[in-house]
């Protein structure tokens, strides 16, 4: 079922898509590769491996170990856009022409015209995200995560407290909760409106990748030998159990990502193999039966037709998805 597969020969950290469907992989020798449908050039980046690469809009935005942020414009001209010598860039976020970067203690926002503004924190940053909008950022930390409005120049942040390293973070779709990964086999989260928290453990690993569902109100997670899927819908997952959705029978879900548009999730696992689910039809489809090492990137194509794929080893796909018809009518996959 994959239209391409090849070796990409390094560590995939990352992948994304851009706009026009260029798809980019972060690789740990400092190559970003840009794949256009059976073509594939690589460009040296980093002096050092490459940790973070998000899409925004026709370009990639691509951050490492040698601390400089570069822009991969449409024709595949890299361009530095900001460093920070001595730090490294392990954590981007995007919302229009804005990049949010995660370096050392400090997140960095950089305005579309360069201008950029800190926000300090006690410790090393362990994930950034935009709200929806784009008027608030969120950075997850030790001991918690803090709240910075974008427009102040001056402000204190509002804290959400927890105990414990905080090594990821993401705001769900409505700005209504926060949630992060833990160093423990847990993800917490925090109820905005009244600063409940909320503890989501029982894992057998850490669950280092999850996002939210375009639809049903899910967070999709990996952790476990099936995905952990949690409800979000009303109060949030306070006394809910978890769905847990698809499984090969052992192998743990190393990744996980939404499709985005329809209610559909792709879990990557330890022993190379991918698997499609339907979150309203509760199936799954095998995508991919196995590999040479664990899933290490999953990235939906913008329109959701095609799935890419790296893995520790360097291997890297892509998987076209029209011939499965998927469709929000359809309760199975």
């Amino acid at each position: 079922m994959a239209d391409l597969t090849w070796q990409a020969g390094a560590h995939v950290a990352a992948l994304a898509f851009d706009a026009g469907g260029r798809l980019g992989l972060a690789l740990g020798d400092g190559r970003v590769q840009i794949v256009r449908g059976d073509k594939r050039i690589d460009l040296a980046c980093q002096d050092g491996a490459m940790s973070a690469l998000v899409a925004q809009g026709p370009d990639l935005i691509a951050g490492g170990d040698d601390g400089r942020l570069r822009r991969i414009a449409a024709d595949d001209s890299p361009a530095e856009i900001a460093a920070w010598p001595g730090q490294w860039i392990e954590h981007l976020a995007v919302d229009g022409g804005r990049v949010l970067a995660g370096v050392g203690k400090r997140a960095v926002l950089i305005e579309a015209d360069g201008r950029q503004k800190s926000f300090l924190h006690p410790s090393t940053v362990g994930g950034v995200a935009f709200f929806p909008g784009g008027k608030r950022v969120a950075v997850a930390h030790y001991g918690g995560v803090s709240l910075w409005w974008t427009k102040p120049e001056t402000q204190e942040p509002k804290r959400l407290a927890w105990k414990g390293s905080h090594l990821a973070v993401a705001v769900s779709p409505d700005g209504k909760y926060v949630v992060t990964a833990m160093q423990e086999n847990a993800l917490h989260g925090w109820r905005l409106a009244d600063a409940q928290d909320m503890r989501m453990s029982g894992y057998a690993a850490k669950p280092r990748s999850f996002a939210f569902a375009a639809r049903p109100n899910l967070l999709v997670t990996s952790g476990a030998d099936v995905i952990v899927a949690w409800p979000f819908s009303g109060p949030g997952p306070m006394g809910k159990p978890p769905l847990e959705l698809g499984g090969l029978g052992g192998p743990l879900v190393m990744r996980v990502a939404c499709h985005p548009s329809q209610p559909i999730a792709a879990a990557g696992y330890e022993s190379g193999a991918i698997q499609l689910v339907d979150l309203a039809g509760r199936r799954g489809v095998g995508l991919r039966e196995g590999g040479e090492a664990p899933i290490t990137a999953l990235a939906f194509s913008p329109g959701g037709e095609r799935l890419a794929f790296g893995s520790d080893a360097g291997e890297a796909g892509l998987i076209d998805l029209a011939a499965l018809a998927l469709d929000a009518k359809r309760q199975t996959v």
